[in-house]
């Protein structure tokens, strides 16, 4: 049998060490938000309650069930602020407007031509050019 080595480490380190350890760990964390996860079930309740209640007012209500909504499945991301902006300058951004949308409606074609089961042999040829390229797309990037 080989030999063993064993340390010999003071008590009063080995327990300041582990203090030091636990704060490090319990740092990362917040302590007030642990302390609310524990009452989470019971305030989920409480909002539950006052949305089934029909003598409280209806926006409080109303707020309380999206408090639960909130909880239960996520607060709904933000619509996206979008301005389109035309411009028919000399450099040319009014045609690529005009490029863009007329792609988009062939797409929207495409899309509903697929829907309603239609062959692809009695697409019209714009369609038949959009879906060639959207498959050749897909054949060079893979999911």
């Amino acid at each position: 049998m080989g030999r063993r080595q064993v340390a010999v480490m003071d008590s009063g380190k080995v327990r300041a060490a582990a203090t030091r350890q636990l704060r490090t760990l319990l740092s990362r964390y917040d302590m007030g938000q642990m302390e609310a996860q524990a009452h989470e079930v019971e305030i989920i309740q409480f909002f539950v309650g006052v949305v089934r209640d029909m003598t409280a007012p209806l926006s409080q209500r109303i707020e309380c069930g999206n408090h639960v909504l909130d909880r239960a499945r996520g607060k709904p991301a933000a619509k996206a602020q979008v301005e389109v902006v035309e411009s028919a300058g000399a450099d040319g951004e009014g045609e690529e407007i005009i490029a863009i949308r007329a792609t988009a409606e062939l797409y929207q074609r495409l899309d509903d031509l697929v829907r309603r089961g239609v062959p692809p042999d009695e697409w019209p040829e714009d369609v038949r050019q959009i879906a060639g390229s959207l498959a050749a797309s897909y054949e060079e990037n893979p999911a």
